[in-house]
């Protein structure tokens, strides 16, 4: 299983997935090495509960991050999920080609998060993550 694989090399893996918090409870718990991204994670209009308690579990599993890629993101939720992931769980993601990178990018800078958060975000998460 890729998941075996990704856990002994320490890889980050991104998941086009389910949002079920209980799934990824289990799967960062026995892969304790790997680091999964959670893919449109962020990118809701916030009707689904199961994305608030999976951003509870980002904050709690230090190795589960959640992608703000999405074209149905709606204003004010990144903040939202921001607040209760913490932005060190959150990365950039974009939609390309279906949206502009200007768009997907201006999503997060025109956001009213703080510098930093937007920072962690951006390129912060990214560059730890892939330890660049």
């Amino acid at each position: 299983m890729i998941f075996s694989f990704a856990d002994k090399k320490g890889w980050v893996l991104l998941c086009h997935a389910s949002a079920d918090p209980n799934k990824w409870e289990k799967i960062c718990a026995k892969y304790k090495n790997a680091s999964f991204i959670v893919a449109h994670a962020v990118g809701t209009d916030g009707r689904n509960p199961a994305v608030f308690k999976l951003a509870e579990l980002a904050r709690r599993c230090k190795n589960l991050y959640l992608d703000c890629a999405a074209s149905g993101m709606t204003p004010g939720i990144l903040k939202k999920l921001t607040a209760v992931a913490g932005a060190e769980q959150i990365t950039f993601g974009s939609d390309y080609p279906m949206f502009d990178f200007a768009y997907e990018a201006g999503r997060v800078i025109a956001s009213s998060l703080s510098e930093k958060e937007k920072d962690l975000i951006l390129y912060g998460n990214a560059k730890r993550l892939l330890r660049l």
